[in-house]
């Protein structure tokens, strides 16, 4: 950074400034507004298991037993239940500041595809003006995901959806950040040993979010494209040295990390067979034995919901969906996702792809999964969470293009105290 000029230096700085706010401001309004106490639903179970270092229902969600246990040992104030509920506002504060990234790779995504597209005008007005405000509309992104009003009940409580969106959107910041390191250079493909260290992190993580909640299962079929695209790359890309000679024997390397670095992260379940043979005050399932293991940590007890399906209950379970995020995010938030949305695919459709694919996994087709009847439609508003984060990262781009259009206006007597105005209007 010593040797950057010093414009790039100052540019560098505001980032690394939006991105302490990004983290602190939600997290201190999810603590001015922090549940006294214990709340209802599951939130009691989950305190006093971590509190006692217990098994709570399944899947026993041994990863958040286990950071609400070190919270809880802060040596301030006698009220665990609400040392507990602090973890979820400092969560929400990582999941807040996960988005940030996020938006961030996705506009650097499109400046490097747009690099390339001198005819495009649009794309040279983009890229042609890098200032000092640019980190303003990823803020604004990420602090509306922060206020949305699913999302801030959840980091209010002792519960276990802000660990999920904390897990997932760090999966989307990792994501967006390999693609842009392998997929957006001007030789088509490259594979770096950076990029590798992200996809083990990636595989890592994944394994680990599966010990929080299972609806980090649907982020398997983008996973395997992943990491099907990295394995056949790397193992056509000439061979680099200390690396394993001959396609079979690289492909398979790189699969056996990728498997490795999961296994890894999946080893918190390991938690709730060595606890339950301690035999704790709250021990759901005696997971000590093989077939109470296998029934907690498969959910056996809750089955997979209503397979009644109709036309009519899809088409109901769909517009209560379309509501709902409308009402995260209000009429002009949606139109500016759409905005960030399809400027995403006309400057880069692999990624944009892959952010629309998380989005309707973790949306629509979550809400037909559940199937829930009309009468308990409200039980799936927290497991939709993720797809909310994802237009988040479209609204944080719309932001920038909405930004940008306006600026071009003004480019060829664009002044610091122009720009301002802009940004304020914006």
């Amino acid at each position: 950074m010593r040797n950057m000029p010093l414009g790039s230096r100052f540019l560098k700085l505001n980032r690394y400034i939006a991105a302490v706010f990004i983290f602190c401001l939600p997290a201190l309004l999810y603590i001015c507004t922090l549940s006294p106490t214990v709340s209802v639903g599951d939130s009691p179970e989950l305190a006093a298991s971590a509190f006692t270092l217990g098994i709570a229902h399944p899947p026993g969600y041994p990863l958040y037993i286990l950071l609400g246990k070190g919270i809880s040992l802060i040596p301030a104030g006698d009220n665990i239940a609400h040392k507990i509920n602090l973890l979820s506002a400092i969560l929400g504060g990582i999941s807040a500041l996960f988005i940030y990234l996020a938006i961030t790779e996705a506009i650097g995504l499109i400046r490097k595809r747009a690099a390339g597209r001198t005819s495009d005008s649009t794309s040279v007005r983009l890229t042609s003006h890098v200032s000092q405000y640019d980190h303003v509309p990823t803020f604004l992104g990420a602090l509306i995901f922060a206020v949305s009003p699913i999302f801030w009940s959840q980091a209010v409580v002792a519960e276990v959806y802000t660990l999920n969106a904390a897990l997932f959107t760090g999966l989307l910041w990792l994501s967006l950040r390999w693609m842009k390191n392998q997929w957006s250079d001007s030789s088509g493909s490259r594979f770096t040993a950076h990029g590798s260290q992200v996809l083990y992190l990636i595989s890592f993580l994944w394994g680990l979010s599966l010990g929080n909640h299972h609806t980090m299962i649907a982020f398997l079929p983008v996973f395997l494209v992943f990491a099907g695209i990295y394995s056949v790359g790397a193992g056509l890309a000439p061979a680099q040295e200390g690396q394993p000679q001959g396609l079979p024997l690289r492909l398979m390397s790189h699969f056996s990390l990728v498997t490795l670095f999961f296994l890894f992260g999946l080893s918190i379940y390991l938690y709730l067979p060595v606890r339950s043979g301690q035999n704790p005050f709250m021990d759901w399932g005696d997971t000590e034995r093989v077939s109470g293991f296998l029934e907690v940590i498969l959910r056996k007890q809750f089955g997979l919901g209503s397979r009644d399906y109709s036309l009519e209950r899809a088409m109901a379970q769909t517009g209560y969906y379309l509501t709902l995020l409308r009402e995260q995010f209000t009429m002009p938030g949606v139109f500016l996702g759409g905005i960030g949305l399809s400027f995403f695919i006309r400057r880069d459709f692999p990624a944009s792809l892959f952010t629309l694919a998380l989005f309707l996994t973790y949306g629509i087709i979550t809400t037909l999964f559940l199937n829930p009847p009309y009468i308990d439609l409200g039980a799936m508003d927290v497991m939709v969470i993720p797809s909310f984060a994802v237009f988040s990262l479209w609204i944080g781009v719309g932001l920038l293009v909405v930004y940008k259009g306006i600026a071009a206006i003004f480019t060829k007597g664009l002044t610091i105290r122009k720009e301002r105005t802009i940004v304020i209007i914006t």
